[in-house]
């Protein structure tokens, strides 16, 4: 380990189309300690090449390839040839601003013994860059207990690993799940169990590309129903850290179920049985956490219409992603 280098990785398959602009965004940075790995996870289009030139031109550049294992595997590959104290994951069709690794690292000022900060980032949907959180709130120092409330209810803090600065004590005895979509979701709540408290800062310096290509933008298939495991596995976390976070634990298991169901429309005949299960599951939890004052609009909605039926439901969907 080489203090104050920080070892950004950034996974990568096919990306061709977006690598340039995320690999200059880190290159761009005012904190020049840090070491770049980029991994080829059996990419066949330009991207591969397009990465090894950059590490021919720069010594901090290195690429390493893999055959095609997925995005964890990735992940779990570069942080075996991470040499820095610090770890920050960025995707490779996202981007940074340039000053995001220093604002990373001044944030563990407000509290030093976190072992990760979280920064806000802008969600970019074509032209369109909003931010993901309030940008006015500052520097918020959370309890453990107070970070799994934001991410149960989808407040300040997401499961995402890039958006995060980590020490790199955190992967000690963790890794990526490999074999798994929704990975992150799966390990973040034993990321959060594994620190006191966790520093955010409300300033948008990472964008997060949004495009029909994007992991989230998938048609169903029976991979989805991971999503659900991934949250039961974070609720179960939560609650090895305070038993009263239940409220939040059922509500974040419920929005994963609420989540499958939307790419349910026009699923084939044989996963109707599914669908319909999926559906009492989320009327069936609904009560206990429906008039919590933190449970998001968006879910009472959701359940109202679910409970009229799928068509209303879906309707409500097309609506909802119309106008986001």
């Amino acid at each position: 380990m080489k203090p104050g280098l920080i070892s950004v990785i950034v996974p990568f398959y096919n990306s061709g189309e977006y690598i340039k602009r995320c690999v200059e965004s880190i290159l761009a940075q005012d904190y020049t300690n840090f070491e770049l790995l980029m991994i080829d996870d059996g990419s066949t289009d330009a991207g591969s090449g397009i990465c090894r030139a950059f590490s021919q031109a720069d010594p901090r550049v290195r690429v390493f390839r893999q055959e095609n294992k997925g995005q964890s595997a990735a992940r779990n590959l570069g942080l075996d040839h991470a040499e820095g104290e610090y770890v920050a994951f960025v995707d490779s069709d996202d981007y940074i601003e340039s000053g995001y690794l220093s604002y990373m690292l001044a944030l563990f000022g407000a509290r030093p013994e976190s072992l990760f900060t979280m920064c806000n980032h802008y969600v970019v949907r074509g032209k369109k860059a909003l931010p993901a959180s309030d940008t006015s709130a500052g520097v918020r120092v959370l309890s453990k207990r107070d970070a799994f409330e934001e991410v149960l209810f989808h407040g300040c803090v997401d499961v995402s690993p890039w958006g995060k600065l980590y020490r790199r004590s955190v992967f000690e005895t963790l890794r990526f799940p490999e074999g798994r979509v929704f990975e992150d979701t799966y390990l973040f709540g034993d990321i959060l169990l594994k620190s006191e408290y966790a520093v955010f800062g409300s300033s948008c310096r990472y964008f997060y590309v949004i495009h029909e290509g994007s992991t989230v933008r998938r048609e169903y298939s029976e991979k989805n129903l991971q999503y659900v495991e991934a949250a039961k596995q974070l609720a179960s976390a939560a609650l090895k850290c305070d038993a009263s976070l239940r409220t939040g634990a059922v509500r974040r298991i419920n929005h994963a179920r609420l989540s499958v169901l939307r790419y349910m429309q026009s699923c084939p005949r044989r996963y109707r049985p599914a669908r319909s299960a999926l559906r009492r599951q989320v009327l069936s939890d609904a009560p206990e956490y429906i008039d919590c004052p933190k449970t998001p609009r968006r879910d009472r909605v959701a359940v109202k219409l679910l409970k009229l039926g799928f068509i209303p439901f879906y309707a409500g969907w097309y609506l909802y992603n119309k106008i986001r």
